[in-house]
C-alpha cells in the first residue's frame, strides 16, 4: 500500500498551522518529502500527524504561527 500524500494547504488545514510552518519544517529536514516530477513537494500525512503530536503534546490545538 502507497502512503498518503498531502500538499502543504491539506497539511495546513489538517492541523490548523501556517502553511509557511511546513515549509521550514521542510527546509530543517524535519518532515520528509516526496518530490513530483513537476518539483512540487508532498508530505507524508502520517509523519505530519506524528511530528505536530510529539511537538506539540496533548493541547487542545497547536499554537498558530503568523
Amino acid at each position: 500500500m502507497h502512503p498518503i500524500l498531502i500538499t502543504r494547504k491539506q497539511a495546513s488545514a489538517l492541523t490548523g498551522l501556517d502553511e509557511r510552518y511546513f515549509d521550514r519544517l521542510r527546509h530543517s529536514n524535519k518532515l520528509r518529502t516526496y518530490r513530483t516530477l513537476g518539483g512540487l513537494h508532498r508530505f507524508y500525512r502520517d509523519e505530519v500527524l506524528e511530528h505536530i503530536g510529539a511537538t506539540f503534546g496533548k493541547q487542545s490545538q497547536p499554537p498558530k504561527i503568523l
